[in-house]
């Protein structure tokens, strides 16, 4: 089994487990009174749509529920810095109400801040911003432009409509390049995109969920970001694609080459094949790791897609599918390309230091 990274590892996907007893006194009125009491509202409602219906947690034994969960995680993992990110809120894009979306990424934002930023040295966070009302959330990015603990900017994936390529968007990645920060975008383990609300019809089994949902989403939604002009209008903008795993991108990204060559007229603002913004301007999170019995089969793949500089360790805790360190360090067998996925990419994107006895210091955030 390969060692593991001397200077520290960086995990940048760790899930808390937020709930509407956390959250309630974080909201602004009149919404703070659906969420402190969600069992008066019928299953209809915006509320039932979100507690309990959307974002089921994690099992109880392994929830992250204080920070000083997280920090005992992260001592005995070995882990210099983490990502948290939300867990319920991933659902946040199926809400057909803006402002009661809205009120709520306010409300994780606030508690992430005051609860979980300034516990540890060891913690960071990516703020949620919800797709309904955009202006809302790119004001959301700048008041948080200050939190140097804040890390990035959460954008999910399951359910948002139109795709994360409408223009109507562009504030949020305005605000994101403005502050410095990259955008993570996160599936929420359904197959919920527009005209597709439910995955009761979609899948029949968890192995078929598993296997395509997320990384459908994260096809649909970068597609839609590219045909759109995303990467040419905002070409300082940085975005990470969490939990669809590495494969996928190799093939999307060689078909949309393809496209390109036969349809150019199609995407003018495009300058050259869109691989060449792609492999600029896309990152990815490693869970799940899909490593076959040949480290060197991986390795190829990630040459040929986003390139090594591109991957960041992810292990999706607490959930049981979780990729521990070693796992993920194992598939690494070079000690070069180890520390640069275990720790080096996410240190240059995130703008985390850490130095050889895994303490994260504050370094200059990449492309800032």
């Amino acid at each position: 089994m390969s060692a593991l990274p001397t200077a520290g590892i960086i995990d940048s996907d760790i899930h808390l487990a937020e709930t509407p007893a956390d959250l309630a006194p974080y909201t602004d009125l009149p919404w703070r009174h659906a969420v402190a009491d969600p069992g008066a509202n019928p299953p209809w409602s915006l509320n039932g749509a979100l507690y309990p219906r959307l974002g089921a947690a994690p099992p109880a034994a392994n929830l992250i529920r204080a920070p000083a969960d997280l920090a005992r995680y992260l001592t005995g993992t070995g882990i210099a810095a983490g990502i948290v990110l939300s867990t319920t809120l991933l659902k946040i894009g199926s809400l057909p109400t803006a402002a009661y979306a809205a009120a709520l990424a306010r409300a994780y934002n606030r508690w992430l801040d005051a609860v979980w930023l300034g516990s540890d040295a060891r913690i960071y966070g990516a703020i949620v911003a919800a797709p309904q009302d955009p202006e809302d959330a790119a004001r959301e990015i700048t008041r948080y432009s200050a939190r140097r603990k804040v890390a990035g900017v959460l954008l999910p994936l399951a359910g948002v409509d139109p795709l994360w390529g409408d223009r109507c968007y562009d504030p949020i990645y305005a605000a994101a390049v403005a502050a410095g920060r990259p955008v993570l975008l996160h599936g929420g383990g359904e197959f919920l995109l527009p005209g597709m609300p439910g995955i009761g019809t979609v899948f029949a089994t968890a192995f078929e969920q598993q296997a395509l949902s997320a990384p459908l989403l994260a096809m649909a939604h970068l597609v839609s970001m590219t045909a759109t002009g995303v990467f040419a209008r905002f070409p300082d903008l940085r975005v990470v694609f969490l939990e669809a795993g590495l494969s996928w991108f190799a093939h999307i990204m060689l078909r949309m080459d393809k496209e390109y060559n036969e349809n150019r007229r199609d995407i003018p603002y495009y300058a050259d094949r869109v691989s060449a913004y792609l492999k600029r301007q896309v990152w990815l999170g490693t869970h799940p790791l899909e490593a076959g019995p040949r480290a060197v089969d991986l390795l190829e793949i990630i040459r040929v897609s986003c390139g090594l500089d591109r991957v960041l360790y992810t292990s999706h805790t607490p959930f049981v599918d979780r990729d521990p360190p070693a796992r993920v360090a194992a598939a690494f067998p070079d000690a070069a390309a180890r520390d640069r996925v275990m720790a080096g990419n996410a240190a240059a994107l995130f703008g985390i230091a850490v130095d050889n006895l895994g303490q994260p210091t504050v370094a200059t955030r990449q492309g800032a």
